[in-house]
């Protein structure tokens, strides 16, 4: 037996030191209750940062949480790709049969879209074809290219969003090719996590249709809806609503209608022309949808749902078209301002060119910020919005060519705001304004910074954990790690003796090594995390058993103790060796190819190898060594 054991013992000490120093946080965090944990991220929210940090992360089933299934809506995602002009009924038919059917068997929903195409007469060039796809084939493969590009894409939105949001240890992975699975451990505000992470965000700047064709086309729609000839080419007489424009309510700001935007360049900006008012509505049982004030057209508040499912039709759509073009009519953001004579709110409505000016896609910064409370037009708060250079080129080209019209901002359908261009925009900034509470400015600014996703996502599968259950799973493990510990070590002093009392010794030691090791790494512990961790308490035990049994025999033979402890260390380890390395690769594998609580799994178990393997050869030897080197023991109880 070697006797220089000093270096090994300093080693240990020095490596046990520290794992232990790095447990320090955990220990200081988790000793605190709820209420002291609050009350220090308030009186010290720097220290609790810090200390959280360093703390080992406890999984979702741990602490509560979300659990987050989400799938990308890839009808959505082909209808956007396929030609406006040649979205035909038959297009719409094959589209909605191929998502139906894929959603029943898990398809593939490009080739069954290809099928129903073909089904009808048609074939995929004619929606998706142009200079450069022309071939079937060729069409397909940039479809299902397109589809991948978007999954690849929301995921790394989510990502972004889900970093900036603040979760700390957030899991988000792929699910097949268009599912995303999120975790999200210790969150409370489960609703706003879900607005943030599912928000298409997607922003354009469009421009209006002049407010006199505007009128003209939704009083024609109205006309439509009661009944009355939309085919006169006379102008429309928008004061057939029943109602008088002495009717509105002004706003009691002497704000105007629209919104606000202003250019951060000292010298321009946009500036939203002031409202005349707006109509008051007619009685409950008016077919007519549309009330007028001024060179404004608003809806009931409260008509919303009726709004949309009139635009959804395809008689409407074909009405608007041919008075307006390629133009769509738009819900403007709720304000709270504009009411009627009775109280009841109006919500403007624009009517705007289908084809964007610019998207979002050139902003490379977002922040909120409080707005000017000199400005009544900006509201509460505001959100700066940074271009980059090429994109603060197209804006200042944009607004240079339309000095004196309406911009209209449009995030997710809904127009922010729809200001006038006072004149050219430069510097590659721009405002949006009139935001009500500073947590919604700040999510608009995360959403914009993390950029849009390039399709709808729903949410198909939630599970929300409470804490309540994560601290009784907490503790169910704890007890069953702590019970498990105390039945291997009582059982291997009473079969090893004082022997065993050093392996229980180096037991112990695993574990302090296992945990300093994971908050090291900053890994997360979960509830499969501590199966894992109670599976190498197992394990670290198996191997001293190997090495004492072959002490054993070696004792049998005759051997000295020095010499059968060493024969008993060298013949023992390349078993020792052989058995951890293949339950090694198998905890790789699953690590690299499980889902979250499987990774919980594997991390412990890939640790906890390393630490037995360390702490059952090196650490028990070091042992007997000193044990033999300043005792007078001649022999071990084994």
């Amino acid at each position: 037996m070697s006797r220089n054991y000093t270096g090994r013992l300093l080693f240990i000490v020095f490596l046990l030191g520290i794992f232990a120093w790095q447990l320090i946080p955990t220990y200081q965090y988790y000793k605190m209750d709820r209420e002291e944990r609050k009350a220090m991220e308030i009186s010290k929210p720097d220290e609790f940062k810090a200390l959280s940090n360093k703390a080992i992360k406890l999984g979702l089933d741990l602490q509560g949480g979300m659990y987050l299934v989400m799938e990308i809506n890839n009808k959505e995602l082909l209808s956007e790709l396929a030609l406006t002009s040649a979205r035909d009924d038959r297009f719409k038919a094959a589209l909605d049969a191929a998502a139906q059917e894929a959603a029943d068997n898990d398809g593939d929903i490009v080739a069954l879209f290809d099928e129903k195409i073909r089904e009808a007469g048609a074939d995929v060039a004619l929606y998706y074809g142009d200079r450069t796809r022309r071939d079937r084939q060729e069409i397909l493969d940039w479809l299902n290219e397109q589809l991948t590009e978007a999954s690849n894409r929301a995921l790394e939105v989510m990502r972004n969003r889900i970093d900036q949001f603040g979760v700390s240890e957030p899991t988000i992975q792929k699910q097949g090719t268009s599912r995303i699975v999120i975790e999200l451990a210790g969150i409370s505000d489960s609703k706003r996590a879900k607005d943030i992470i599912g928000k298409t965000a997607l922003l354009e700047f469009k421009l209006p249709v002049d407010p006199g064709t505007s009128q003209q086309i939704a009083a024609r729609v109205n006309d439509y809806l009661a009944g009355i000839d939309a085919g006169d080419d006379t102008d429309a007489d928008t004061s057939g609503t029943g109602v008088t424009e002495e009717g509105l309510a002004p706003d009691s700001s002497g704000g105007s209608f629209a919104d606000q935007i202003a250019g951060t360049d000292e010298d321009s900006g946009m500036v939203a022309d002031a409202g005349d008012g707006a109509d008051a509505f007619g009685e409950d049982t008016d077919p007519r949808l549309f009330v007028f004030g001024g060179a404004s057209v608003m809806i009931s508040e409260n008509s919303e749902a009726r709004f949309r499912s009139i635009m959804a039709r395809q008689d409407v759509q074909n009405l608007i078209a041919r008075d307006g073009g390629q133009v769509t009519f738009h819900l403007a953001k709720a304000d709270g301002r504009l009411t009627d004579v009775d109280g009841r709110p109006l919500r403007e409505v624009y009517l705007l060119k289908n084809q964007a000016e610019m998207k979002g896609e050139s902003i490379v910064d977002a922040q909120s910020r409080p707005g000017d409370p000199n400005d009544l037009g900006q509201g509460r708060w505001v959100v700066n919005m940074d271009f980059s250079s090429e994109g603060g080129d197209d804006f200042a080209r944009i607004t240079g060519a339309n000095v004196g019209k309406q911009m209209a901002i449009v995030l997710d359908d809904i127009v922010h705001s729809a200001p006038n261009i006072r004149e050219r925009i430069r510097g590659g900034s721009a405002i949006i304004t009139n935001i009500d509470t500073g947590e919604e400015a700040k999510d608009l600014a995360i959403v914009l910074r993390a950029g849009s996703l390039p399709a709808p996502i729903e949410i198909i599968e939630e599970r929300t954990v409470g804490a309540s259950l994560g601290e009784d799973s907490v503790n169910a493990g704890t007890n069953s790690t702590l019970f498990g510990l105390a039945i291997v070590a009582i059982f291997m002093i009473i079969y090893y003796k004082f022997s065993g009392i050093v392996a229980d010794i180096a037991l112990v030691l695993n574990i302090v090594i296992l945990m300093g090791f994971m908050a090291v790494l900053h890994a997360t512990l979960t509830l499969p995390g501590i199966a894992g961790i109670i599976l190498t308490i197992g394990m670290a035990v198996d191997a001293n058993v190997l090495i004492f049994e072959r002490i054993r025999e070696e004792l049998d033979k005759g051997k000295s103790t020095r010499s059968a402890i060493d024969i008993g260390y060298g013949r023992a380890f390349i078993t020792i060796l052989d058995a951890n390395v293949t339950t090694f690769i198998a905890a790789v594998v699953l690590y690299n190819f499980g889902s979250g609580p499987i990774k919980g799994f594997a991390t412990t178990l890939m640790i906890g190898i390393a630490a037995s393997m360390f702490t059952a050869i090196f650490v028990t030897r070091a042992i007997f060594e000193v044990l033999f080197a300043k005792t007078s023991m001649k022999e071990i109880s084994i």
